[in-house]
């Protein structure tokens, strides 16, 4: 089998892209560079128009979408209805509930069916308090959909926010379209009346893709990215320096990545928590190193579209790779 060789462009991140959505929403004239064809993508475009029509919003399996746009609609003036997978209504959904109603509207979940009935936002106390032990995409949603209030939002965001780089990623993206957002412990303020400062906006190519490629060449092969920013929103860049400390040859530019395998790669400690997304590839590497590595702090894995712990070690399991699963990290024996 020849080596792995991949030279050229990714599409844009969807994590971005999601977020970018949910503005121009707001700010119609906001032209997004890049895109992609993802499925989540699709279901936050199509979900949005359902919702101006006054139709079900279907967010099929994805959580972000469903998590954004519950809060788009509650700015809405009406009843409305998203509905989903039995999985997607499995996952943890009480801090979206609560956070909803404290927006004053009302809202439940009747099997795969979330309804809301609002009068737009109306804060029903000095500010919203938001638990993010499970999730950051609850604070996230808030967040992205607070343009043109007509009063400051002050939210709360409690202890253990958990995937803190996505919630970061969501402050800076705003920051860079405008948005005036203040953080200071453990407390978020926005600005009311904020609006959009920039005419477009060119979405990043997504980090997790790159990771996957990236990997397969640290191991046999080599990897080209040319359109890798200077300076990523994304947590999962963080991919670059664990394919340096595992001993894969890495070279950066200002708009290029290059990778090459090495003789032997090494083992890894990491705190998944810092970009969850990387799990499953990172894992599976990982049984490629010599020696045992050690990924800890997956505490909201077994929330996602699937328990990524269970499904990963059952993968491992299949692969023949000796593994041990401690709570919410694993031993990975390469």
């Amino acid at each position: 089998m020849n080596p792995f060789s991949f030279v050229g462009q990714l599409p844009a991140s969807k994590s971005i892209l999601n977020r970018l959505i949910i503005a121009k929403s707001f700010f119609p004239h906001l032209n997004i560079i890049n895109g992609s064809q993802c499925d989540d993508v699709q279901l936050m475009e199509r979900g949005l128009e359902s919702l101006f029509k006054g139709q079900p919003v279907e967010c099929g399996h994805a959580g972000t979408v469903l998590r954004f746009l519950v809060f788009r609609a509650a700015r809405v003036v009406g009843e409305h209805e998203l509905v989903g997978s039995q999985r997607l209504f499995d996952r943890p959904q009480e801090e979206l509930l609560s956070s909803v109603r404290q927006l004053g509207c009302e809202v439940q979940i009747e099997g795969c069916r979330l309804f809301i009935k609002s009068q737009g936002w109306r804060l029903m106390g000095d500010g919203l308090h938001i638990r993010s032990h499970r999730s950051s995409q609850f604070v996230s949603g808030v967040l992205l959909n607070s343009w043109e209030l007509t009063q400051p939002l002050h939210i709360s965001l409690g202890k253990d926010v958990v995937s803190q780089g996505y919630l970061e990623m969501t402050l800076s993206l705003l920051r860079q379209l405008g948005m005036q957002v203040d953080l200071h412990g453990g407390e978020i303020t926005i600005k009311s009346h904020q609006k959009v400062s920039v005419n477009e906006f060119a979405a990043e190519c997504d980090m997790s893709s790159a990771f996957a490629l990236a990997a397969i060449a640290a191991y046999d092969g080599h990897f080209i990215l040319q359109n890798y920013p200077a300076s990523s929103l994304q947590p999962d860049a963080i991919f670059v320096d664990l394919l340096v400390q595992m001993g894969a040859e890495v070279e950066r530019t200002d708009h290029q990545i290059k990778v090459k395998s090495c003789e032997k790669l090494s083992v890894v400690y990491f705190n998944i928590d810092r970009a969850p997304d990387l799990f499953p590839v990172l894992a599976v590497l990982c049984s490629l190193a010599v020696g045992e590595s050690f990924l800890y702090g997956g505490n909201q894995l077994a929330y996602k579209e699937s328990n990524r712990l269970q499904k990963i070690a059952e993968l491992l399991f299949k692969m023949g790779v000796n593994f041990e699963v401690i709570n919410t990290s694993i031993k990975v024996n390469g």
